[in-house]
């Protein structure tokens, strides 16, 4: 029996959630029998090591979502812009693809997004390094999903 081996976790050590495969959980999967309340939390882990274990990306990350990201009630995290090369280092980090969108006699636009309680629980961990008006709009969105402050 061959060894699992998962790419990401050799990449991100600090990222690994599932002992078996080193990736964190989708919204919409129930990983290795964990209920919905322990993946909830997960995400929350997920950018708490991320924080402590790799700070540069952790606030590189901050810092380009407070400049060009928005979080948005559905709940989501969103991020666009004319560089390829922050929103594939933003992608990367969230598990998640690099969107273009080319409108006619403009630049390519590229985005990445994460959603559900992946974006509640990166909201939740990035919102005291967030500008008061990012707090006030995280609280509300988090408010309206009832998910409280642990």
């Amino acid at each position: 029996m061959t060894e699992h081996i998962c790419k990401w976790q050799a990449l991100h050590e600090y990222l690994v959630w599932c002992p078996e495969c080193g990736k964190p959980p989708k919204a919409k999967d129930v990983i290795h029998g964990l209920g919905q309340k322990e993946i909830k939390n997960a995400y929350v882990g997920y950018f708490e090591r991320m924080k402590d274990k790799a700070p540069e990306d952790f606030y590189y990350m901050v810092g380009l979502l407070e400049g060009e990201g928005c979080f948005t009630p559905r709940p989501r995290i969103e991020i666009g812009m004319n560089d390829r090369e922050p929103i594939e280092r933003i992608a990367v980090l969230w598990r998640t693809g690099v969107y273009e969108i080319k409108n006619k006699g403009k630049k390519m636009r590229y985005f990445a997004q994460i959603g559900g309680k992946a974006a509640i629980g990166g909201m939740k961990v990035m919102r005291p390094h967030l500008c008061k008006r990012r707090q006030t709009k995280i609280d509300s969105i988090v408010d309206a999903y009832n998910i409280k402050w642990g």
